[in-house]
């Protein structure tokens, strides 16, 4: 999972700080969220478990074809 306190190590920020997740969200989504934002060349766009950058959500809705008018 991310950890900004690790990621600043290496000079990676990411966005806010952890906060609580939705009901069914774990470890296991959150790596599976991470490791599809490297596949799509997103990685820079990290963000703290209880977040998402706006952008990646663009993506997401862009893909989905729920992508506003």
């Amino acid at each position: 999972m991310t950890d900004p306190a690790w990621l600043a190590k290496f000079g990676v920020e990411v966005v806010g700080e952890p906060r609580e997740v939705p009901t069914g969200w774990d470890d296991q989504w959150q790596h599976a969220l991470e490791a599809w934002m490297g596949v799509e060349n997103l990685a820079e766009r990290l963000a703290a478990p209880g977040w998402i950058d706006w952008r990646v959500l663009d993506f997401l809705r862009s893909r989905s074809g729920m992508a506003e008018p």
